[in-house]
């Protein structure tokens, strides 16, 4: 935890210097890169995994509210690392793929509160879409461990 912790520190400090996040100085190499975001994942899925899945309708809120916040922490590790300029393109499709995962878990949260069953049944296929497109993803860069986290 710690290691990922100082490699986020460093990413941000990376991404922050000099000729800014484009330069060739802080860009990691794709092993790196690949190495990083896998840990990223094995740690925040490590998290997500550690929630139990709701099994009643009244168990979903609870459970949003926790993983919400961890998918929204791996988006945002993953997308202050910065990749090799070939991985630019993929590596922000990943980011925006786990985005839209986030996205539809908080409409998820929004039509429970809400008691709306129809919004929610779209917020769940649209999870499931988004969920599929960051499996592909993850596969396509090399990311096993960010493939095979489960996405609530």
């Amino acid at each position: 935890m710690r290691r990922l912790a100082a490699a986020a520190v460093l990413a941000l400090t990376l991404a922050g210097c000099g000729g800014g996040s484009g330069s060739q100085e802080s860009r990691l190499s794709a092993t790196e890169w690949q190495r990083e975001v896998n840990a990223i994942c094995r740690d925040i899925g490590g998290q997500v995994r550690a929630v139990p899945l709701p099994g009643k309708e009244t168990q979903i809120l609870p459970f949003t509210a926790k993983v919400i916040p961890l998918w929204k922490s791996e988006e945002e590790m993953i997308r202050a690392l910065a990749p090799p300029a070939e991985l630019v393109d993929p590596a922000e499709q990943l980011a925006d793929a786990l985005s839209e995962v986030n996205l539809s878990l908080l409409e998820i949260h929004i039509a429970t509160q809400r008691n709306d069953g129809v919004r929610r049944f779209h917020a769940v296929q649209r999870r499931d879409t988004a969920a599929r497109a960051v499996k592909l993803r993850s596969r396509a860069l090399g990311l096993r461990d960010c493939a095979r986290q489960r996405v609530p």
